[in-house]
């Protein structure tokens, strides 16, 4: 049994329940910010090279999952600039890439959409990113949420470092030394985001 408790995964996966638990009970989703109407709202996907051969397939599948579970208004983007890996989403922060106070939300390719988007699309509060589930004290960038200008300091940053790509630990890293202060997507939302991995 000592083996099974040492295992941060094993761990984890009660104290995740217990999480969720608390936010149902504490009514948190009730509490959130939420995005005005009349607040534009930005759908992104990065669709750089030809993700694992099927580059359109997977674009088309996502986009279709997001018009089948959200019904309000956005614009859809689909990022085809950049280098053809995952620090393609670096150019989601480039100042005036988004209108200013605009909300944006950026989706990875390989995201898997089941239900109703609402609350996702309707937050509006600080940056928030995934919870990275083999690093959970990392961030991680397959979902991401924003408002635009929130960010630009990470643009900046990635360009003042020679707009690296060579760090092992990909653009989530980066982004996460750079907005350390992220909200978790799966605090905020925690029987609607899982991981497959």
């Amino acid at each position: 049994i000592f083996g099974v408790v040492t295992n941060s995964t094993l761990l984890a996966i009660p104290l995740f329940v217990f999480m969720g638990y608390l936010v149902e009970r504490a009514n948190l989703i009730a509490n959130w910010p939420r995005r005005a109407e009349t607040k534009p709202l930005n759908v992104i996907c990065v669709a750089t090279g030809d993700y694992l051969g099927r580059g359109e397939d997977y674009v088309a599948h996502l986009l279709a999952g997001i018009a089948r579970n959200y019904e309000g208004a956005a614009k859809f983007h689909v990022l085809r600039e950049g280098p053809a890996s995952w620090w393609a989403k670096m150019q989601m922060f480039e100042p005036g890439r988004f209108p200013k106070g605009e909300r944006c939300v950026y989706f990875d390719l390989d995201t898997v959409i089941t239900g109703d988007l609402t609350d996702l699309m309707e937050y509006d509060g600080p940056f928030a990113g995934l919870r990275d589930v083999w690093q959970p004290g990392q961030m991680g960038s397959g979902i991401m949420s924003w408002t635009a200008g929130e960010a630009d300091h990470v643009w900046q940053a990635w360009v003042d470092a020679g707009r690296p790509t060579d760090d092992p630990r990909g653009d989530q890293a980066f982004i996460a030394q750079h907005m350390p202060m992220a909200i978790r997507l799966q605090d905020l939302l925690p029987v609607q985001l899982v991981s497959w991995k």
